[in-house]
Order: structure tokens, then C-alpha cells, then sequence
């Protein structure tokens, strides 16, 4: 079993895996707007490929994850994340049970559907970090 690696200097490493550049930028802003979260260093990923290469790089103590990334399903990369991550899964399809369930099942420490208010984002991400 891989154990998580200490956090490095400068702060919690957020990975946003999302396909669609605004959402991501957009949670970048939300989660540097929240009060009562620490110093985050955020890194990006497009694409089921480009967040395995980036989960390694950066060794993400948190990933909010989109499950639609341009037809390729997110889910696939929770048992990659989960042993040294905490994942939050984001998406339009966290509404849906079946969805909800299997990215539980897989490892995900929450799941937000993106319509929700920014704050329920930023409790997820604290309940993951504490």
C-alpha cells in the first residue's frame, strides 16, 4: 500500500481535473476565495491522461475531480488517486445515485454536484483536509 506523502513546502497541492478550462479556473477562484482553508498550490489537468501524469508529478494532497472528461470517464482514475489522495469528485452528474455510489465505492472522500453553492465545495474540501 502506498501511504500519502508528507505535504511539501507551500502549502496543500490541489490537482483540478476538469475538461473545460473555466470550470477550472473558476474553482481555482473559489477555492482561494474560502476562508479557513490553507495555502493552496493548484495544478490543472484536461484529460484523463494529462491528471495521471499530473497526480504523479505533483502528488495532490486533494483532487476535485470531474466524472465527463470529454467523453472519458473520470471515475477511472479513483484507484490511481485514492492511496495517497483525498478525492472530491465535481460534476453535473453527482445528482445522479448510481454515479454518486460508484464513485464512493471507488474511493472518492465526497461528491459535490457542480450546481451546489460554492460553500458546500469548500466544506467538502475541508472535511477532506482535516
Amino acid at each position: 500500500m502506498n501511504l500519502p506523502t508528507p505535504t511539501p513546502l507551500g502549502g496543500v497541492h490541489v490537482l483540478i481535473v476538469d475538461d473545460q478550462a473555466a470550470v477550472r479556473r473558476g474553482l481555482e477562484r473559489l477555492l482561494h476565495g474560502m476562508p479557513g482553508l490553507p495555502a493552496l498550490v493548484v495544478h490543472e489537468a484536461a484529460s484523463v491522461v494529462e491528471a495521471h501524469e499530473q497526480a504523479l508529478a505533483c502528488m495532490p494532497d486533494v483532487v476535485l475531480l470531474d466524472v465527463d472528461l470529454a467523453g472519458d470517464d473520470g471515475l477511472l482514475l479513483l484507484p490511481m488517486l485514492t492511496p495517497t489522495s483525498r478525492v472530491v469528485v465535481v460534476s453535473s452528474h453527482a445528482g445522479d445515485a448510481a454515479t454518486r455510489t460508484r464513485a464512493l465505492a471507488l474511493g472518492a472522500a465526497a461528491v459535490v454536484d457542480k450546481a451546489e453553492p460554492g460553500r458546500v465545495l469548500g466544506e467538502a474540501v475541508r472535511r477532506v483536509l482535516d
